[in-house]
Parts: C-alpha cells; structure tokens; sequence
C-alpha cells in the first residue's frame, strides 16, 4: 500500500474516533435538576493518572450534605466545562442550604470549584 492512502486513511479514522467522542460528550452531559429531584447530586473530581483515594472523610462529608464524590482518571465520562458548570450549580445549591461551611470539608480537587478554606 502506498503511503498516501495509508496516511489518508489514518486521518479518516482519527477524525471520525473525534467526532464520536464530540458527540458523546454532547448527549451525556451531567443533569443537575434531574439529580437534584432524584437526591442523587454528585461532585465530579479529576485526578489524572493517579487520582487521590477515596477517605473516610470523603465518606462523611458525603453522608452529611447527600453529595456523592465521582473520582475520575485520566479520562473521564464528561467534558471538563460540562463537569464544571455542574460542580458549580451544586456548590451554589450547598450554600443557600447549609452556607459556606461546608467548603471547609469539601476534596481539594472537584473540578471547576476552588476551595476558600
């Protein structure tokens, strides 16, 4: 075979495994008033190839304000912004309710939320 079909075919298959993960990514987007009616708000955390371990803490802060953390890897099942924008209405959800306080209990690494301890 020669290299100009081959190289044509490689680029062919890479952009149709990009556009399949777009359109992924654009029809699983994280729901936050489906989750917050069904009392299953989660907290999405990136921690790359060696993502931080689940602790006992985490264990209470989710007991204690009904959030779930979901640790992801390097790849996770969502757009960062996608994440992002979710963690945001979740953390806006947590102060009208129970204040800035439990910003003091929260992980180091949710992904578009900083940490004001």
């Amino acid at each position: 075979m020669k290299r100009g079909p081959l190289l044509s075919l490689t680029i062919l298959l890479l952009v149709q495994a990009l556009t399949t993960r777009a359109q992924y990514f654009q029809q699983n987007k994280p729901n936050f008033s489906k989750d917050l009616l069904n009392n299953t708000l989660r907290f999405f955390s990136v921690g790359g190839p060696d993502p931080v371990a689940f602790s006992k803490r985490d264990s209470l802060f989710e007991k204690k304000y009904c959030v779930k953390y979901v640790l992801f890897g390097c790849e996770p099942d969502y757009e960062h912004e996608a994440m992002s924008e979710y963690n945001r209405k979740v953390e806006r959800y947590l102060d009208r309710r129970f204040g800035k306080k439990w910003r003091l209990e929260l992980r180091g690494n949710v992904v578009g939320i900083v940490n004001e301890k």
